[in-house]
């Protein structure tokens, strides 16, 4: 059961200061939570909607983070002039601006553990139904990149969540279906990694490096 308590009541705050946009809490019943952008009377506004009875503080939190990186001025500055408007992109920079989050919410005394668990075990489950991660994209290019920002989420996260016999699961089902793909993402955490992402700058060179990598 969510409270909201004087950690998120601060983080609402920052992200109104920071955004410079009006920020909107709407309860639902079906998703833990759900952040997004709309227009309202020509003014650009962050909703978040989320479930009482499912969505954690240190969920809330995350995206309460993530409206900060994707609306704040120092962040957008950083990267102006890499050009990350197409899906592949976009999927790499949430990856690259992964560190950030998680190093905010310790900050913060919030962790994250239910959202990435089950978004893991969602993809677990899909991974081995499948033939291969993403065959359902006929890009081969794209389904590559995909799959390899899966597993890079999957390798930055393991300090984060305890996976269990489940995570050695995924990584053999991964050496199994998408070999290429767990090489290209095992780089990927690697440049994550190298890079620390914790400040726009970082970020930016990781993803100039990542984008370099997988050629887009």
């Amino acid at each position: 059961m969510l409270e909201i308590d004087e950690k998120i009541i601060l983080l609402l705050d920052e992200v109104k200061a920071k955004t410079g946009k009006s920020l909107s809490l709407i309860p639902r019943s079906n998703l833990p939570v759900r952040a997004s952008l709309i227009e309202e009377a020509n003014r650009k506004k962050i909703t978040i909607q989320y479930s009482p009875e499912k969505c954690e503080p240190g969920d809330l939190a995350y995206e309460l983070l993530r409206a900060i990186q994707l609306n704040d001025k120092e962040w957008l500055n950083a990267t102006s002039d890499l050009k990350t408007n197409n899906e592949a992109k976009k999927w790499i920079k949430t990856l690259v601006y992964m560190p950030w989050i998680l190093f905010e919410l310790k900050r913060r005394g919030l962790t994250l553990k239910g959202i990435l668990l089950d978004n893991f075990e969602v993809n677990l489950e899909y991974l081995k139904e499948e033939e291969s991660p993403y065959c359902h994209i006929e890009d081969l290019n794209l389904r590559l990149i995909f799959s390899a920002v899966n597993y890079a989420f999957y390798l930055l996260t393991k300090s984060e969540v305890d996976y269990g016999e489940k995570g050695t699961v995924y990584e053999e089902l991964y050496k199994m279906k998408d070999p290429k793909a767990l090489k290209l993402g095992e780089e990927t955490a690697k440049i994550i990694e190298k890079n620390k992402c914790l400040t726009p700058i970082e970020a930016k060179n990781a993803l100039k490096e990542i984008f370099s990598l997988v050629k887009i």
